[in-house]
């Protein structure tokens, strides 16, 4: 299709004034560096903080407590 009839046919449509070049792109993001994320160590609760909580909660919530420690669910 030559680039009349392709503008011809995409009349009307949104980005219809845009042409795309085979094995060009643009990225506004290209040449952006990710700030670095310090990663903290992960200290799991000891079975008396684990059994310190479960005595602070009411009774409805302790299971969850217990098998949140057992799983390895995240705190917080």
């Amino acid at each position: 299709m030559d680039l009349t009839r392709a503008r011809a046919a995409n009349a009307g449509r949104p980005g219809s004034n845009l042409i795309a070049v085979p094995g060009t792109s643009y990225d506004p993001a290209d040449g952006i560096r990710l700030p670095e994320i310090p990663r903290r160590k992960i200290v799991p609760l000891t079975l008396d903080e684990v059994d310190a909580l479960t005595e602070g909660m009411p009774a409805r919530y302790r299971a969850l407590v217990v098998v949140g420690a057992a799983t390895g669910l995240r705190q917080g």
